[in-house]
């Protein structure tokens, strides 16, 4: 009875085993026909593999590529590489965006299992740095009218380098006024003097509360504007000179500019240029000095030399807005 209970056992068991088999053969069968919804299989849909590169070669950070036909969005990493995967079987444009480079677009056909592999150069943005309008008024010996101006400058920049700035330009849609700026090695600015004749009425009052903008473009015509900038103050009352004035002064080497104090309720500072005349026009600023405490009036030189000299003084505010005395001609003795 022992053995044949024995048997019946094992009989069971050799039955438990083969359905088990049988059962395991029709679930992997099963398994092998299911359709495929893993989202990381790249043989689902099209597969779009790439590098976002600056004009340099450099990759570039953080791009942000969107493809909107199939709502899907990525960034590139730190190398520019990107990847997006089971896309639609289709035709659709991928875009390209960053905030330092003009947008690109690529037109791309997407097919179930097939990666295509892309390389994007982004056109680096040029920039303006520091733009900015300040007024000025220069008093003059002849005509004795002053001489009113603004000077409308900008640091600029690009990317790619700046040997990709073509052209900057300032322009003040109220008066449909542009003009292209120069630059300026010496400042390592573009600037443009705009006179009062320039000006409608001729006067510098015509340009308060208008928008001035700054405009850059680079050499693939990309262009960035600046926000509106506005005049900020116009100084009408120059400093007053104390010694030497007239024209009539004779001065030894060693002497001292004497000069009021500038009292207008805001802050200046005083720049002094000493210019030597040479053929009876002027031969080069000789010296030239500031002084930044307000209170400070005079300035000591005794590095002059025998001749004919002007000299000026020029207040300039915290903005950069100034005014400028006439040329106070003196003479040292040799």
């Amino acid at each position: 009875m022992i053995g044949n209970a024995a048997e019946h056992r094992f009989n069971i068991n050799q039955h438990s085993l083969g359905f088990l088999f049988v059962l395991f053969l029709c679930v992997l069968n099963c398994s092998l026909n299911a359709p495929r919804d893993n989202p990381l299989d790249h043989d689902l849909g099209g597969n779009i593999c790439g590098r976002v590169l600056s004009r340099n070669s450099y990759g570039i950070a953080d791009v942000e590529i969107f493809i909107p036909q199939a709502d899907v969005i990525t960034y590139s990493d730190t190398s520019g590489d990107f990847g997006l995967y089971v896309l639609p079987e289709d035709s659709m444009w991928v875009f390209f965006t960053h905030i330092d480079y003009a947008p690109e677009s690529v037109m791309v056909i997407t097919e179930t299992g097939k990666i295509d592999t892309l390389t994007v150069y982004l056109n680096g943005l040029p920039f303006l740095i520091d733009y900015k309008v300040t007024t000025h008024r220069y008093e003059r010996n002849w005509p004795p009218d002053p001489l009113y101006f603004c000077v409308l400058s900008t640091a600029a920049g690009d990317i790619d380098g700046e040997v990709d700035i073509e052209s900057v330009w300032v322009e003040i849609p109220a008066f449909s006024y542009i003009q292209r700026l120069i630059y300026d090695s010496f400042k390592q600015k573009f600037i443009h003097t705009l006179f009062v004749d320039e000006i409608p009425g001729q006067n510098l009052e015509a340009l308060v509360g208008k928008d001035i903008l700054f405009n850059i473009a680079d050499k693939d015509s990309a262009v960035v504007q600046s926000s509106p900038c506005y005049i900020s103050r116009i100084i009408y009352q120059s400093p007053d000179i104390i010694f030497p004035k007239g024209g009539l002064d004779t001065l030894r080497t060693d002497t001292t500019f004497i000069w009021h104090k500038y009292t207008c309720g805001f802050y200046v500072y005083y720049h002094g240029e000493v210019v030597k005349i040479t053929g009876g026009g002027p031969g080069g600023v000789v010296y030239s000095f500031d002084i930044h405490e307000q209170n400070d009036t005079t300035c000591g030189l005794s590095l002059l030399g025998g001749g004919e000299y002007y000299w000026t003084l020029e207040i300039i505010d915290s903005l950069g807005n100034s005014a400028r005395t006439k040329e106070e001609r003196f003479i040292v003795e040799k």
